[in-house]
């Protein structure tokens, strides 16, 4: 008798569950203001974990020193203000580059951020910030 209470508890709680746990969906944007300190949290976030001081090349925590400045790797601007389809950063977070890999590895930027990135660059990648 007690065996089948065993069973027949076990099957109610296997039936009464499913593996999975439904949450409310709540839409959250991720994205930054595509303003210079919006692009500053962005890499933050996302890149200073390797392009930190001291980490790989280039240094991502300040983006105002790579407009204009070279790539050693591709030979690209990181940064060409008014144009991000010829910005080697916008590239890398979009996964259009022309070498390597897209960036942040093992990762992803979000469409609206990688937006927000092309945006201020379109914008002339000003260092100034919206508001703040």
């Amino acid at each position: 008798m007690r065996f089948a209470f065993l069973v027949t508890s076990a099957l109610l709680v296997l039936t009464a569950c499913d593996d999975e746990i439904r949450l409310p969906v709540q839409e959250v944007s991720d994205a930054v203001s595509p303003d210079y300190c919006g692009m500053n949290e962005l890499m933050e976030s996302s890149c200073l974990g390797c392009h930190g001081p001291g980490g790989s090349e280039p240094d991502l925590t300040d983006l105002a020193e790579l407009i204009d400045v070279e790539s050693s790797v591709a030979g690209e601007l990181y940064v060409v203000p008014g144009d991000a389809s010829a910005s080697y950063l916008y590239a890398k977070c979009a996964g259009t580059q022309s070498q390597g890999a897209p960036m942040p590895l093992g990762g992803s930027i979000s469409d609206e951020n990688v937006d927000a990135i092309a945006a201020w660059i379109d914008a002339g990648a000003t260092t100034e910030c919206e508001g703040r």
